[in-house]
Parts: structure tokens; C-alpha cells; sequence
């Protein structure tokens, strides 16, 4: 489902009403991390940004929501996730309450730590 948007804002906006909720905390949640996040569309999707890589995506999907997140942190925690439908770096689901928003943080939050210290050695 391609969402025809200005910015991350309208994105949220032009989404099913019922899932604007989840995609605004979403949001949040990434613009947490750090006061170095930075947002924007990039492949359709509100994408996250630190260092110049990225942090996190999202999306609102013709039957779910994805969110995207680091490939090797997610599989270490796997386990969090419980039954939600994972690929290889991200997590689908019809509902953000059966999604663990302290193991996403974590991810997150370690994700922008690896960037930070990659960066600091470049």
C-alpha cells in the first residue's frame, strides 16, 4: 500500500484512522532515542536516522503494519517477539499492543549506540 506523502506527519495522516495511533507512537518512540534522530520518507516510509544510517522504518501495509529495525539485533531477540510474523529485519502486526515496545526500545537504543561508535571510529 503506497502512501503519497509530504512528509512523516501526512504519512501518519493519510493512514487508516485506525492505525494512526500505533504509527504516532511509533514515531515517538524512534525521535526518542536521540536529539540526533532524524525523520523522512525514504522508500515510501517514515525512516530514522542516525550517523547518516538507519536507525528504524516503518509502515502501514495493505493487511499490517512493519516495522523495520537492525537485522542482527532483531534476530538476538527474537524471542520477544513472541508469534508476531518477523522476516529477516522486521516485525508485522494488525495491532502495536502485541508488539513489546521496551524490547523495541532496547533494539533501538543499542542500534544507535553501534552508529554512534562506528562513526566516532571512521
Amino acid at each position: 500500500m503506497h502512501i503519497e506523502a509530504s512528509d512523516v506527519a501526512d504519512y501518519i495522516d493519510k493512514c487508516p484512522p485506525k492505525r494512526q495511533d500505533a504509527l504516532r507512537i511509533l514515531r515517538d518512540l524512534a525521535l526518542s532515542i536521540g536529539e540526533d534522530v532524524a525523520e523522512n520518507l525514504e522508500y515510501g516510509m517514515p525512516t530514522y536516522w542516525t550517523d547518516g544510517q538507519v536507525l528504524c522504518a516503518f509502515a502501514s501495509q495493505k493487511h499490517h503494519m512493519s516495522l523495520y529495525l537492525d537485522v542482527d539485533l532483531l534476530a538476538s531477540h527474537r524471542a520477544a517477539f513472541g508469534k508476531l510474523n518477523c522476516g529477516k529485519s522486521c516485525v508485522r502486526f494488525t495491532s502495536l499492543d502485541k508488539v513489546p515496545l521496551d524490547t523495541v526500545t532496547a533494539i533501538l537504543t543499542e542500534t544507535r549506540n553501534r552508529q554512534a561508535q562506528a562513526a566516532s571510529k571512521a
